[in-house]
């Protein structure tokens, strides 16, 4: 048995067609982490050695989904997809050619050595997280990890098509 193995990892996915206390960047959006840089990384990573495409990260989507981050390590929504449909409008709103959004949420305990290889694991081993993960029209991503006072880390990943 992994000695971690008793720490939970809860991951959970959404698909919809169609700031915070560092520094804002020139565009007025919050740059991303090492931790959501990494997280993204291996995400691409994983999509080109399938052939497809990376993703791109966008600090401004990665906004998105960083409110949604804070709400659940506050505990003001639920570890869930609770407002998905509103984040993804605020996507389509905010950029032209978007014609899909997907997601998916991860949440773990404090104790892991490598948060976001966990996270990329989890969605991996999961088939609902790795189909938006390998949908071919996904160029783009909104990645945020938010910690809270306990240790807990709260991950959102918004998937995003848009079209040249």
């Amino acid at each position: 048995m992994h000695p971690r193995a008793h720490l939970p990892v809860l991951l959970a996915l959404a698909l919809l067609t169609a700031c915070s206390e560092k520094d804002e960047g020139d565009d007025g959006c919050t740059p991303n982490s090492a931790m959501e840089q990494d997280t993204n990384q291996l995400i691409s990573d994983y999509r080109e050695s399938i052939g497809l495409g990376p993703l791109e990260l966008d600090a401004c989507v990665s906004d998105v989904a960083r409110g949604h981050s804070e709400d659940m390590a506050s505990g003001a929504v639920p570890f869930s997809h609770d407002g998905f449909e509103d984040r993804a409008a605020e996507v389509m709103d905010m950029m032209a050619g978007v014609t899909t959004v997907g997601e998916n949420v991860a949440w773990m305990t404090a104790g892991y050595p490598d948060p976001a290889q966990t996270a990329y694991e989890g969605w991996l081993g999961s088939p609902p997280h790795l189909e938006n993960i390998e949908t071919d029209v996904f160029n783009l991503s909104g990645m945020a990890v938010v910690e809270n006072d306990a240790g807990e880390l709260y991950f959102t990943h918004l998937l995003v098509a848009v079209e040249d």
